[in-house]
């Protein structure tokens, strides 16, 4: 292994955990305190300057620093130190937005560190770089296609019921806002695993043509994948835009890293043809349990966010 490239994937991992988690909180901050104001005087998102540095700030962590870890670090390993984010994540919208986290959060939250630690340690696989012609070969194997198929009918399904409770119920409930927000926070998990093993693809392109002097971009097929990361990193930034309006942090990422974790560790496994032993996989398993166990604890209802008739973002504490 070479521990010098994997002490900078790690740092930058870490690093960009961190400032996401930032990002999302001013995100939020930016959210509440429009709410804050009378109907008449807030604006779109798109013009506040707080939401603006937030978005930015998240975007070029996810962009930038992610492209630094994927290119030094597995992505069985990557996935699961999204927790460090979830953490923070915790804090700062503690600090900021005045979300709720009690001692119960505080659990919760290590269960999901935990689990990302046991998914991380059973689903370590070494991943060799692939170019565009062997990642095409993998993506035509029955296994991929098949586990491809049930993630597009999951995300159809989602949107559905995303547009059917939008449409059809009471906007300014709390109930329906906070099942709005579930929603948008589930279908930002999924996209966002999604564009995660695109993104792992095309580093791996890049390092080939940077280092091994062989152009893996002129290819029909690369230019696809590019196209492919480009929308899959919009549309979950817009889904998880939506989540942070209508719920509190605290709610919507641990759900999206949740999705994310368990779909991107599959995504990884099928598509780099992972040999894992009967005991790893049910290691993974218990680990992906765990997180599943510590995400709904943590998007427990709040008895302390009670909003009045005519709030558009109910779900925060005064």
């Amino acid at each position: 292994m070479n521990w010098i490239g994997f002490a900078i994937g790690l740092v930058a991992a870490i690093s960009t955990s961190v400032l996401s988690a930032l990002g999302i909180a001013l995100q939020r901050k930016s959210h509440v305190d429009e709410e804050e104001k009378p109907a008449d005087e807030r604006t779109a998102y798109v013009t506040r300057p707080m939401w603006l540095l937030g978005f930015g700030l998240y975007l070029a962590c996810q962009t930038f620093g992610a492209s630094i870890a994927l290119g030094q670090l597995p992505t069985l390993i990557l996935a699961p130190l999204g927790s460090v984010q979830l953490v923070f994540n915790a804090i700062f919208a503690s600090m900021l937005s005045g979300d709720p986290f009690d001692q119960t959060d505080i659990y919760a939250t290590a269960l999901v560190t935990a689990g990302a630690i046991i998914v991380t340690v059973a689903g370590y696989t070494g991943e060799q770089a692939l170019s565009i012609s062997k990642q095409i070969e993998l993506i035509q194997r029955r296994p991929f296609v098949t586990l491809q198929l049930a993630v597009q009918c999951l995300t159809l399904i989602l949107l559905i019921a995303l547009l059917f409770v939008t449409v059809r119920g009471p906007r300014n409930s709390s109930k329906n806002q906070r099942n709005r927000s579930l929603l948008s926070a589930v279908l930002a998990g999924t996209l966002q695993a999604e564009s995660f093993i695109a993104g792992k693809c095309a580093v791996e392109l890049l390092k080939l043509t940077i280092f091994g002097h062989d152009n893996q971009f002129g290819k029909l097929g690369s230019l696809f994948l590019l196209l492919m990361i480009l929308v899959l990193a919009v549309s979950n930034l817009f889904f998880f835009s939506e989540a942070l309006r209508l719920g509190s942090a605290v709610l919507c990422f641990p759900v999206c890293y949740c999705v994310f974790i368990i779909v991107s560790f599959l995504d990884s496994v099928i598509f780099f043809d992972a040999d894992l032993s009967a005991m790893k996989i049910a290691f993974s398993a218990a680990g992906a349990l765990i997180i599943i166990a510590g995400v709904l604890i943590l998007s427990r209802p709040r008895r302390d966010s009670q909003p009045s008739e005519d709030e558009t973002l109910p779900l925060v504490s005064k």
